[in-house]
């Protein structure tokens, strides 16, 4: 058994086939219960009972037909019911009530179940048919504004889960252990609910998600988007109808998700006129109509309340969000702010209606219902998990092995152990990294006050083939991810906010605090301390604020609200600085500290070299002259002596041919070259499509490309070596993110000659379409007597306000300027500044003038 994609898995987790699960073949007697379904009333008590019976004969024979009900930890029955029933060939469809005296609620933290058992046992014959299942007494709908599990709003936290994603055969577990510890690891990271996706839930799963108190919203195969056919709506139908059939017994379900990024069409609309015939199966559960809402039809609502027969306008905003990592400072507050509209992926556009608010505000609720981001798959020890196994030659293995050696021979031309001792200690790196990433990601949506529940895509386990998991594809934990989603999970929690995180000395940083509280506080007043510490412990703001939690007035407050906010004009040292929020006493709470730093125009490194700008870029030379730093912006008629060119902008004045045949021959002679813009060496502006870089000097007929990385759910790791471009700044592995955070590009050079220097780059490890790359965003290479630097780091676009992109310029130039002094050399024999590659020769030659 097991799932078979040729020549080997790729990227996708819905294409399964085949037998999947148990099959069981059954003897039993000529009546037998068909389907047995109950309907646990959470506020009388009462279950209902419906029962289907199947006569398989040819007339119709009396019976008597029984029901009772226990708990599910004892056999000792607490009521039964019992009737002779004429049971007529074919289905026969019986209806019971049973109340249950001073019945247990199924909560979160007391999941208590009972078993319901129905028996049928024609008269004068001595064969019984039984059948049992469990139920819970539990209710769950989305009412003014937030989701409530019998009666009291919660705020929901679940992660998603892809079933059918395990080593060697995906759809069965090689140990069954791998099952329960998945179930055990979201329940121990302080999740209370799960969304399902990809298909149905293993029944042994669901057994094991109700007796563990975990809130369930199930998806099913048909789900995502089907290709158009005759049979579409009726392979929809019959995929959705058997897992209701089949999974509506469970009471940690709350939530069928019938699609799932599908836009709007003939699937969708189908879907929308099923609402009925879905209620005939299931009245006790929200339907939730299309997860992430694709279809951006604001007249249709996103969900349907047990008991509804109607899409509701309740207001929710269904939303799938993958901001780029880092993110941006535009970009947390967009996250933070409950009016947003989120445009980091398709979502629900704003209905021209008026709807239920979750609060007195103007906003309505969202659910997140997908983000996060992703790490590395951890190649090296995925290999030696299947070689451990004997399994090495299984599609998956085979899968890790070709990306393996992909990442084996980049490891090799860039000299990577120039960051780290061992391939291994990447991988390890990236997912520390990732842990991080998930926790900051988390910190700006916690904040925003319409936020009412969330479902992170950084799921239980590496699925699809992604580095999304928390824990791994062999279900070992990441490094900080169990710290990291505790601290997500807490109940009280504080997340913190600096609108800059990389300043001069002397700076106005704008500081905020957001408390969230999932209603764990008691009303009363809380006294916190609110600290700003640079280097040396420095104290740079200290004081007590109080922060009151009012007594209810039957107004609902929002989980997320501002307690503190304040400018800061910083005058410490140089260095990191954190900004932190405590309690002094009567809470205990997550979060609770952000960091940023300062720097400072005083150490930086001196340029002595006279620099010539080359293009079109007003607004650098009158930073260089800010700065004091001696330049001039054109380069003289006849080269006399090696020059230190920085070439930013667009070249003008004259064709692109000429002028970049004219520096190429500078280059060959002695000269240096910055390219601090890559867009430079382009026709027109980069869309993110690869593009060749044409106007590049280059020493080979390779013919490199300006690309992009992911850096969103899939995303590559920004790395840099110590090297002199890097001096005095953090450097020798992955970036640090916040010292970073507006320096780091997506924008990498691909298919650079294996000759350059690697100084920085990206390596994309996480999986997706692009599945593997190793980008270089700093390089440095020879051309003739000269060099030249290529760089994609956003260092223009930060000069005058990061002191990182600052350090950075002036260690290029420096650089860049080792031997100018040197005499101007003769051009190489045949040399004439042509580009070397043979594609791109006969059109510079058509463009020359």
């Amino acid at each position: 058994m097991g799932r078979r994609d040729y020549p080997v898995p790729r990227d996708n987790a819905y294409n399964t086939g085949g037998i999947t699960g148990s099959v069981d073949l059954i003897l039993a007697p000529v009546v037998r219960i068909e389907d047995l379904y109950a309907v646990a009333n959470w506020k009388t008590g009462d279950i209902h009972i419906r029962a289907n019976l199947h006569n398989a004969g040819n007339k119709s024979m009396l019976g008597s037909v029984a029901f009772q009900c226990a708990s599910a930890r004892g056999a000792e029955t607490i009521v039964s019911v019992a009737s002779e029933r004429s049971l007529l060939p074919g289905d026969n469809e019986v209806n019971v009530v049973i109340h249950v005296p001073d019945h247990r609620l199924w909560e979160l933290n007391d999941p208590f179940l009972y078993r319901v058992t129905g028996r049928v046992q024609l008269n004068g014959n001595p064969g019984i048919d039984e059948q049992s299942i469990r139920c819970g007494f539990r209710d769950f709908r989305f009412e003014n504004g937030y989701f409530r599990l019998n009666g009291r709003r919660i705020r929901l936290h679940g992660t998603l889960y892809t079933i059918l994603q395990y080593p060697i055969s995906q759809t069965t577990p090689y140990d069954e252990d791998l099952l329960r510890r998945d179930i055990l690891n979201m329940k121990m990271m302080g999740f209370n609910a799960i969304r399902i996706t990809c298909g149905a839930a293993l029944p042994r799963q669901l057994d094991l998600i109700d007796e563990m108190g975990l809130l369930v919203c199930e998806e099913h195969f048909g789900a995502r988007e089907m290709a158009v056919s005759p049979a579409l709506e009726e392979r929809w139908d019959r995929s959705i109808e058997g897992i209701v059939r089949r999974d509506r017994n469970h009471p940690s379900i709350i939530m069928w998700s019938l699609l799932n990024e599908v836009a709007d069409g003939p699937l969708f609309r189908h879907v929308v006129d099923s609402l009925q015939r879905l209620r005939v199966l299931d009245e006790s559960r929200i339907m939730l109509l299309a997860s992430g809402r694709f279809d951006n039809d604001p007249r249709i609502g996103s969900l349907s309340n047990p008991g509804s027969r109607v899409w509701e306008s309740t207001g929710l905003r269904d939303v799938h969000a993958y901001p780029p990592s880092p993110h941006s400072a535009a970009d947390v507050l967009e996250m933070r702010n409950p009016r947003s509209e989120f445009n980091f992926n398709g979502t629900l556009a704003e209905p021209q209606v008026k709807e239920q608010m979750n609060s007195a505000e103007n906003w309505k609720p969202v659910l997140l219902s997908e983000f996060g981001v992703c790490g590395a798959q951890d190649y090296p020890r995925f290999l030696r998990h299947f070689e451990q196994l004997g399994k090495e030659h299984a599609a998956d293995a085979e899968l890790y092995r070709e990306k393996m050696n992909a990442f084996d021979a980049d490891w090799k031309k860039w000299k990577l152990d120039d960051c780290w001792p061992r391939p291994e200690d990447y991988f390890a790196e990236s997912q520390r990294v990732q842990a991080k990433l998930v926790l900051d990601d988390y910190n700006a949506w916690q904040a925003n006050p319409a936020l009412v529940g969330d479902f992170t895509s950084t799921q239980i386990t590496d699925a699809w083939f992604h580095g999304c998991g928390i824990t791994s594809y062999f279900r070992e934990l990441k490094p900080g991810m169990a710290d990291a989603l505790n601290d997500m999970a807490m109940p009280v929690r504080w997340c913190l906010f600096v609108d800059q995180v990389n300043v001069y000395r002397g700076a106005t940083l704008h500081l905020e605090v957001f408390l969230v509280n999932h209603d764990a506080l008691s009303p009363g007043t809380y006294p916190a301390r609110i600290q700003v510490v640079g280097p040396q412990a420095t104290r740079h703001l200290e004081i007590t604020v109080q922060i009151e939690i009012p007594k209810p007035d039957g107004r609902e407050v929002p989980f997320s609200r501002p307690v503190f906010s304040r400018d800061l004009v910083v005058t410490g040292p140089p260095g990191r600085y954190r900004f932190l929020a405590t309690f002094e006493r009567g809470a205990a709470a997550g979060g609770g500290e952000a960091e940023f730093y300062v720097g400072d125009t005083e150490g930086m490194p001196e340029i002595a070299t006279k620099v010539v700008v080359w293009g079109d870029d007003r607004q650098l030379a009158a930073w260089l002259k800010s700065r004091n730093i001696h330049f001039s912006q054109s380069l003289a008629p006849t080269q006399t002596a090696r020059e230190l060119i920085v070439a930013s902008g667009r070249q003008s004045g004259r064709s692109a041919p000429q002028a970049f045949s004219e520096l190429a021959q500078r280059i060959a002679r002695g000269s240096a070259v910055v390219f601090l813009t890559p867009e430079t060496l382009l026709d027109g502006p980069f869309t993110g499509q690869p593009v060749p870089l044409r106007w590049a000097p280059l020493s080979s007929k390779i013919l490199p490309q300006l690309a992009h990385t992911p850096d969103a759910y899939f995303r590559a790791d920004p790395w840099a070596k110590e090297h002199p471009v890097f001096a005095g700044l953090s450097s020798g592995g992955i970036l640090d993110y916040t010292l970073y955070r507006d320096i780091i590009s997506s924008t990498v050079f691909r298919g650079l000659d294996p000759s350059v220097e690697a100084i920085s780059g990206a390596i994309q490890t996480s999986g997706g379409q692009d599945d593997y790359h190793s980008d270089l965003t700093v390089a440095a290479y020879k051309l003739g007597a000269g060099r030249v630097i290529l760089n994609s780091l956003k260092i223009r676009q930060n000069l005058g306000t990061n002191p990182t992109a600052e350090r950075l310029l002036r260690n290029l130039l420096n650089y860049a300027a080792q031997g100018i002094e040197q005499p101007v050399a003769e051009l190489p024999a045949g040399f004439d500044g042509q580009p070397r590659s043979p594609i791109l020769r006969d059109e510079f030659a058509a463009r020359a003038p």
